[in-house]
């Protein structure tokens, strides 16, 4: 493709006025964008982009000083919290790409893990409005002097079809037929959370507004006009999600993922009380919790694939099964941080000994640098470097933890799977996953 160029196109959200303004409060809680078919356009679905300003708002008569009210939002995600689900579908066919739930869990495990205390200081701080210091975290999405310079943020849209290096072909006869990109909002009773322990009567009545929206991309086109070369086929990572409660000392869950090309997964834990309550950061992964803040911690963990240990072929038993340590057990994080991404190379990351133990306390609101950012994965890329099928089978985690209490905690779970987009003239697309 040497006799090509890089160019660059802008939408706007398709389902909003001209001010381009979005919010929960107002009634707005779904933004779409339409990249509509082009012939001769491959996209690069890597350089997709939301840009746009964000303003927070105390009240409704939107006072913007959240410093005075003890307000916070999550210093892991900063503007990316916003984010609740994102689907990926083809314009012409409409049939789903990809379809994220649970964003800001995701992200909060994902982006994390990838990225150092560097990122969130520099090019985290201008892209997402983050900092890795909650306090701070209300400077950067506040100003108190003035309602009218909210904040810029010009985020990616993390997904596992944004992940991939291949080009999108944009033709409605050898390609997708065009590309719609939905994006479902936050609650804001899921993106505020009172940061002090200061009881506040009307924090209530915070809310957030999106404006200015507008979706950037790269693509390939043609540098003579000549037809570029047909792709047949695309082949993109897809992150699926799944949700389960556990509530006791031998918690167990069994999830049918019905994929079969499972490459990893992993999880995160959150009180469910924590869910949608304002005393609470909605985003932190905490170890599993008592109803006193007490850590229940994991002394045995074990993977499976329709009830045997796969791939492990063995119980994990943790340091926490014959003593009494606040350290993270090092097999669990090894793991969990495997089912992300290849450990031997991952280059910078965030997960250290202060930010994976198991100190009790109900909240995250203190806990150093990023908050906690527990959780636990397995990789299945050891096995098949095309990954695991469960079509027919389904995933298994068996837990044996000090969860005495009656305290349900939600698990977030996601999936890797590959998936592979066939183009067909006559018939459209078909996604095989």
């Amino acid at each position: 493709m040497s006799n090509t160029k890089q160019t660059y196109i802008q939408v706007n959200a398709e389902n909003l006025n001209s001010s381009q303004k979005a919010s929960p409060r107002s009634g707005h809680p779904v933004i779409r964008f339409v990249i509509g078919e082009r012939e001769n356009f491959h996209l690069i679905p890597s350089s997709i982009r939301l840009s746009g300003k964000l303003a927070c708002f105390y009240n409704s008569a939107e006072d913007v000083n959240l410093s005075a009210s003890h307000l916070d939002i999550s210093n892991k995600l900063g503007a990316m919290g916003v984010i609740e689900q994102i689907q990926i579908a083809s314009q012409r066919t409409k049939q789903t790409i990809e379809h994220v739930k649970h964003a800001d869990r995701l992200y909060s495990s994902l982006e994390t893990i990838r990225s150092s205390k560097i990122d969130y200081c520099d090019p985290f701080n201008n892209e997402r409005l983050v900092v890795p210091n909650k306090f701070l975290q209300q400077k950067v999405t506040s100003n108190p002097t003035t309602k009218t310079t909210p904040a810029t943020f010009c985020i990616p849209l993390i997904c596992g079809f944004t992940a991939g290096s291949d080009l999108c072909p944009l033709s409605a006869n050898n390609g997708v037929g065009g590309i719609e990109i939905t994006i479902s909002l936050m609650p804001e009773s899921n993106f505020f959370y009172n940061a002090s322990t200061t009881t506040i009567t009307d924090m209530e009545s915070a809310f957030y507004e999106l404006s200015d929206l507008q979706l950037f991309a790269e693509g390939i086109v043609s540098a003579d006009g000549s037809p570029l070369p047909p792709i047949s086929q695309l082949d993109y990572i897809s992150i699926n999600s799944y949700y389960e409660t556990i509530n006791s000392t031998n918690a167990i869950i069994n999830m049918p993922l019905a994929k079969s090309r499972v490459l990893g997964v992993f999880a995160n834990f959150l009180p469910s009380s924590y869910i949608n309550n304002r005393q609470f950061d909605g985003t932190q992964c905490r170890p599993p919790l008592n109803s006193d803040g007490t850590v229940a911690k994991i002394n045995k963990l074990t993977f499976t694939k329709g009830g045997m240990r796969l791939p492990l072929e063995y119980n994990i038993d943790t340091i926490h099964r014959d003593q009494d340590s606040d350290s993270c057990d090092a097999q669990i994080l090894y793991n969990y941080i495997n089912g992300i991404t290849s450990f031997v190379d991952l280059k910078r990351t965030n997960i250290n000994s202060l930010t994976t133990n198991c100190v009790d306390g109900a909240t995250d609101k203190l806990v150093r640098e990023l908050g906690n950012l527990y959780g636990i994965g397995v990789s299945f890329t050891n096995i098949s470097r095309d990954g695991i099928d469960f079509l027919n089978d389904s995933f298994g985690i068996q837990m044996d933890l000090d969860l005495t209490s009656d305290n349900p905690n939600s698990v977030y779970l996601f999936a890797v799977n590959r998936q592979t987009i066939m183009f067909n003239n006559q018939q459209g697309i078909m996604v095989a996953n």
